[in-house]
C-alpha cells in the first residue's frame, strides 16, 4: 500500500486525507475530512498525534519518527513524517502528515533481533555502551568496552540496581520520564546527558529503544550510548569562534560587505546599515552595483564579476556610494577575495571607511589654506613661519610686513636654520621649541634686536603652533607703548612720592612748634584760652594733612603690596564692626549682617579690612541725621563669585555724583573727607580680580556691592 497523506490543522481537524490514508484507518475519506483526531481515535493516541502536529506548526520544523499505533484492534508500525504547511503569507497553519506502513518491516526486524545469537554478535561488534533497563528502571544487561572510562563502577555492579541509585538525580529523572513515554507510545527516544568523572565532564548521546518479549509485551528499553565529548567541545569552540567573529563583524566601525560571484550581497554589517540607511534585510541578495554604485562607476568588470574578482583579488581605492536617501558618501575600500577550490565558489570581501567628512574637511582646508596664505601675505603685523626639520627649524616663510620692517633684508635668511641665526639668543630658540612641543599658543614681551637692521625694539611676540610641523610668529612693535607706560608710571610715582615727602617734612616741624606754643604761659586768661583754641584748630589741620599724605603714600604703593591670601568674610566683618563699636553706638545705629560663616575670599586680610572699614565709616557719616540709622551687610557665593552688599539708609548720593565717587581726591564731604577712601576701596578690590559698584537714592540710602573672587 502506498503512503497515506493528510493535512491536519492545529485543533486536530483533518482538512485533507488521501485514499491510502483513509483505508489505513478503515474509514472512508468523507468520514475523516472535517473531523477531529479525538473524534476518530482513542484519546491517548489522539493526544499523542495532536501534540506532534502542534509541535510542527509552532516550531515550523519538520519532524520524523517511527511509531506503533493501535488500528482496527491491531498494532501497526508507521514511519511518519510531519512537515509545516504555510499559507500565502508564509504563516505555518497546518501540518502535512505522510505515513508509510512499515509493520512488515518492523516484524521482520523484531524476528531478527529475537535471535539471541545474532543480537549478541551485533552487540559485541559495537564500541558503544549498551545497557538494558527494564520497565521498573533496573539494569538487566550491560556491555561496555572500557568500564573504567564509560561507567562509575564495574558493569557487574549495575545489574539489578535502579538507575536512580547510580547516576545523578536530574539524569535519572530525565531517563525515567523517557521510559514512561516509551511505555505509553512504544516510540524510541533520544537523550543527551553529561556525567562528571574524575573531575572532568563527559557528554553522551543515548538512543532509548523499546525492547519487547516474543509475545509483544514490553520488556524494557535498550540504551545505546556513545560518548560525544570531543564533538561537544569542538562544537562549543566552533560556536565561540563563530560568535566572536560575528560580534567583530557586526560591531566593527568599518563597513564590511561580502559579495558572491554575481556581486550579490551576502554580508552587510551594522556600520553599513548606519552609513547607507538600509536595513540588512532590505539588501541581502540584492546586486551591489545596482543598489549602491552611481552610473559613472559601474565599470565593465561588473558584467562578469567572478572573472573580474579573480583577476583583481586585492585592491585599495576610494569610491562613491549612494545611500537610501540619495546622499553620496565617499568610501575608502580595501578589497580581498576568498576562493573555495572544492566548490569553485568565489567571495569578494570589501572593508571600507566612510571618509566623506574627511574629504570635505580636506577640501575646505585647501581652500582655507589658500585664503590664509593670501591673508598672511597682506597681514599688517610682521609674521614669520618656522618649519621643523629633524632637530632644528628653518625659516620657511614671511609676509610683506616682515619684509618691510627689515628693509627687505629678511629674504636672504629664507631657509636658514634657527640654531644658526639665533645661536646667541637661547631664549628665542627655547620659546619656539616650547610652542612646538606643547602644540600651544602663547605671548611673550621681549627686547629684540633685528639681525637684518640691527635695530633694537620692544616686541610683543605671539608664538602659535601650526600642524603638522610649523611654528608661526607674529611680532608687534610695542616700543612706543612701553616707553609711554614707563614714563607715566615714573611720573606718577615721582609726583605722589615727592608730594607726600614735602608735605610730611613741612608739617611735622610746624606741629612740633605749635606744641611748644601751647605749653607757653600768658597772663591774660581770655587771650590764653583763645590762643589754645587756635592751637587746637591748627593741630587738627596738621593731623589731617599728615593723614592725607599717609593715604596718598599708601595709595601710590598699593600695587607693590599684592599679597593674596584666604580671608574669612564673617570673621573680618566682626572685627571691623567691633573696632567701630563706639562710633556706631554714638549714632545709635542698628548693624546687622548675614551670610555663610565658611565663605572665604581671595584677597588680603589687612587690605580688605581697610576696604570694609572705609565703607563702614562712610555709612556712619551718612547716618548722622537719620532718625532710625541702620547698616546691613549680606554676602553669598553665586557660581564663581562672592557677592557682598554693604547697605545703609542714610542721606544717599546725588545721581550726578555716583560716577565720580571712586575717583581719587573726589569727596562729597569737604570738611571731613580726604577723597582717597573710596578710590582705595576700588583699587584694592580690583587688584584681587574683583569688582565694586554703587547704587543710591537720595533720602533712601546707599548700597556698595563688592564682587570678590572665592579662595
Amino acid at each position: 500500500m502506498g503512503a497515506g497523506i493528510a493535512l491536519v490543522e492545529e485543533d486536530g481537524t483533518f482538512r485533507f486525507i488521501n485514499q491510502n490514508g483513509a483505508e489505513a484507518h478503515g474509514r472512508d475519506r468523507t468520514e475523516i475530512i472535517g473531523s477531529r483526531m479525538h473524534d476518530l481515535f482513542p484519546k491517548e493516541i489522539a493526544d499523542w498525534q495532536l501534540a506532534r502536529v502542534r509541535e510542527v506548526i509552532e516550531t515550523g520544523k519538520e519532524f520524523s519518527e517511527e511509531s506503533k499505533i493501535m488500528i482496527n484492534d491491531g498494532w501497526q508500525w508507521y514511519s511518519t513524517n510531519l512537515q509545516p504547511y504555510r499559507n500565502a503569507e508564509g504563516e505555518c497553519v497546518a501540518a502535512l502528515v505522510i505515513a508509510q506502513d512499515i509493520t512488515e518491516h518492523k516484524l521482520a526486524q523484531e524476528k531478527i533481533l529475537a535471535s539471541e545469537g545474532r543480537l549478541k554478535a551485533i552487540v559485541d561488534s559495537t564500541d558503544d555502551l549498551i545497557l538494558v533497563v527494564n520497565t521498573e528502571g533496573k539494569f538487566t544487561y550491560t556491555k561496555v568496552t572500557d568500564a573504567s572510562e564509560k561507567l562509575y563502577a564495574d558493569p557487574k555492579e549495575f545489574l539489578g540496581k535502579n538507575i536512580a541509585e547510580l547516576v545523578p538525580e536530574e539524569i535519572a529523572s530525565e531517563f525515567l520520564a523517557h521510559l514512561e513515554v516509551i511505555k505509553k507510545t512504544g516510540e524510541s527516544r533520544q537523550m543527551d546527558y553529561c556525567l562528571e568523572m574524575g573531575g572532568e565532564n563527559h557528554w553522551y548521546s543515548a538512543r532509548l529503544s523499546p525492547l519487547y518479549y516474543e509475545d509483544g509485551s514490553l520488556e524494557g528499553v535498550t540504551v545505546v550510548a556513545r560518548e560525544i565529548t570531543p564533538q561537544v567541545l569542538s562544537n562549543r569552540a566552533l560556536k565561540n569562534e563563530r560568535d566572536f567573529s560575528n560580534s567583530i563583524l557586526r560591531t566593527a566601525n568599518s563597513l564590511i560587505v561580502c559579495l558572491d560571484k554575481k556581486a550579490r550581497i551576502k554580508i552587510f554589517n551594522d556600520e553599513c546599515e548606519r552609513v547607507t540607511g538600509y536595513k540588512r534585510e532590505e539588501v541581502l541578495g540584492q546586486s551591489w552595483p545596482d543598489l549602491f554604485l552611481p552610473a559613472g562607476y559601474q565599470h565593465d568588470g561588473l558584467t562578469d564579476f567572478e572573472k573580474w574578482v579573480k583577476n583583481n583579488p586585492h585592491g585599495r581605492y576610494e569610491g562613491p556610494i549612494i545611500t537610501k536617501f540619495g546622499d553620496v558618501r565617499t568610501i575608502l575600500w580595501s578589497n580581498s577575495a576568498i576562493f573555495d577550490p572544492a566548490s569553485g565558489e568565489v567571495t569578494a570581501i570589501a572593508i571600507g571607511q566612510d571618509i566623506t567628512m574627511r574629504k570635505k574637511i580636506e577640501d575646505a582646508h585647501r581652500k582655507s589654506e589658500k585664503k590664509l596664505r593670501t591673508q598672511f601675505k597682506n597681514f599688517p603685523i610682521p609674521s614669520y613661519t618656522w618649519r621643523k626639520e629633524q632637530d632644528d627649524f628653518v625659516l620657511a616663510e614671511f609676509n610683506d610686513s616682515a619684509s618691510k620692517i627689515t628693509d627687505g633684508k629678511i629674504s636672504k635668511f629664507l631657509g636658514k636654520k634657527l640654531s644658526v641665526m639665533y645661536k646667541d639668543r637661547p631664549n628665542y630658540i627655547a620659546n619656539i621649541n616650547k610652542c612646538y612641543e606643547g602644540k600651544s599658543t602663547f605671548i611673550d614681551e621681549t627686547e629684540y634686536k633685528y639681525i637684518s637692521t640691527n635695530k633694537k625694539r620692544y616686541l610683543l611676540v605671539t608664538y602659535s603652533y601650526v600642524p603638522p610641523n610649523q611654528v608661526m610668529i607674529y611680532t608687534q612693535d610695542v616700543t612706543p607703548l612701553k616707553q609711554a607706560r614707563e614714563d607715566k608710571i615714573r611720573t606718577a610715582k615721582d609726583i605722589a612720592g615727592g608730594f607726600a615727602h614735602e608735605i610730611r617734612n613741612s608739617l611735622f616741624p610746624a606741629k612740633g612748634a605749635l606744641s611748644l606754643m601751647e605749653k607757653g604761659k600768658n597772663g591774660n586768661g581770655q587771650g590764653e584760652e583763645r590762643h589754645k583754641k587756635y592751637l587746637r584748630i591748627t593741630r587738627q589741620s596738621i593731623e589731617k594733612a599728615i593723614d592725607i599724605t599717609n593715604q596718598i603714600s599708601l595709595y601710590t604703593r598699593m600695587e607693590s603690596e599684592y599679597f593674596p591670601e584666604k580671608v574669612n568674610l564673617c570673621s573680618l566683618i566682626n572685627k571691623v564692626i567691633s573696632s567701630n563699636q563706639l562710633a556706631i553706638e554714638k549714632i545709635r545705629a542698628k548693624v546687622s549682617f548675614g551670610g555663610a560663616k565658611d565663605v572665604e575670599a581671595q584677597s588680603n586680610t589687612r587690605q580688605l579690612y581697610q576696604v570694609l572699614n572705609n565703607l563702614l565709616l562712610n555709612s556712619i557719616d551718612a547716618l548722622t541725621k537719620s532718625p532710625e540709622p541702620a547698616i546691613l551687610l549680606n554676602w553669598k557665593q553665586i557660581d564663581s563669585s562672592i557677592i557682598l552688599d554693604f547697605t545703609d539708609n542714610g542721606v544717599g548720593i546725588p545721581e550726578e555724583n555716583l560716577q565720580r565717587v571712586f575717583d581719587a581726591f573726589y569727596s562729597t564731604k569737604p570738611d571731613n573727607g580726604t577723597g582717597i577712601g573710596l578710590a582705595m576701596v576700588k583699587k584694592i578690590i580690583e587688584m584681587y580680580d574683583g569688582e565694586v559698584s554703587v547704587s543710591s537714592k537720595l533720602g533712601k540710602g546707599t548700597t556698595f556691592r563688592l564682587k570678590l573672587k572665592p579662595a
